[in-house]
């Protein structure tokens, strides 16, 4: 089975994404450039997972999906975490998914003053199903660099990425895709069902505004969050208006593009 490693959203204008991001509390690293991929980031660095805020810079080879997905901004894509990416491309292919080779590339990190280079590697996935959605391996040479303590905490109280919701015409269609992809089972109840993948779960729900012949996306990203309640009152001194639904607070940013965000009260394990 493989995690995700982290998860990106497709955003047009990435200066306004990262500071709607430090309003609504998320501690935000600095600008990062793609090394000839003509794409910049920044990210939100949670344990396991990070959340990508991604933006073209330049057409070129490798950004094609990316700038189709400026089309329709929001979560689009979704990282496999890998430790040896030669070895899960041969899982993936034997699966009948089609898998790119590998490509490394690196992205400069400032580290206390100092420039470094975050290195990985990455293969892009290509189901035959349709899914309104980049699926790609990433094996990080250099995690020291991603993963810092620093950016890791949050001013709203944010402790990890716990859950990503999937709209589909057909769940059970959906879950399959997915399910072979991450080398996971699909557990369904009625017209959803479920993934887990480690502390993450993938819930997958009918799509009931659209015919089924649209493609599955990804419609919400959950977070769980220290203390529910400090987390409104950072995110409405904001100026945001949030919809609270008992123990979650719901919130759409349109510098985010057409991704909800669900903040949850976290188990008491990881508070």
């Amino acid at each position: 089975m493989n995690g995700i490693d982290h998860l990106m959203s497709v955003v047009p204008d990435l200066a306004a994404a990262a500071d709607a991001a430090r309003r609504i509390g998320f501690t935000v690293t600095d600008r990062g450039v793609h090394s000839g991929r003509g794409t910049s980031n920044h990210l939100i660095v949670l344990p396991d997972c990070y959340w990508e805020l991604l933006a073209v810079d330049e057409p070129t080879p490798f950004n094609g999906r990316v700038r189709e997905a400026l089309s329709h901004p929001g979560l689009f894509g979704c990282a496999l975490a890998t430790r040896d990416i030669a070895r899960d491309r041969e899982r993936t292919l034997a699966a009948g998914i089609p898998t790119d080779a590998p490509v490394a590339f690196v992205r400069p990190v400032d580290i206390d003053g100092s420039v470094r280079e975050a290195g990985f590697r990455t293969a892009q996935l290509r189901p035959h199903e349709p899914f309104d959605g980049y699926f790609f391996f990433c094996e990080h040479r250099t995690p020291e660099l991603v993963w810092r303590s620093e950016w890791m905490r949050h001013p709203n109280g944010a402790l990890r990425i716990h859950g990503v919701d999937v709209a589909a015409g057909a769940p059970a269609t959906a879950g399959a895709l997915l399910g072979r992809l991450f080398g996971a089972p699909f557990t369904a109840t009625g017209d959803e069902g479920r993934i887990e993948l480690g502390a993450i779960r993938l819930g997958i729900e009918r799509d009931d505004d659209n015919s089924s012949d649209r493609a599955p996306r990804f419609t919400t990203l959950r977070i769980a969050v220290a203390d529910l309640d400090r987390a409104a009152a950072m995110i409405e001194a904001a100026g945001f208006r949030p919809e609270r639904r008992g123990q979650t607070i719901v919130l759409r940013v349109e510098a985010f593009g057409d991704t909800m965000l669900a903040f949850e009260a976290a188990p008491k394990s990881l508070d």
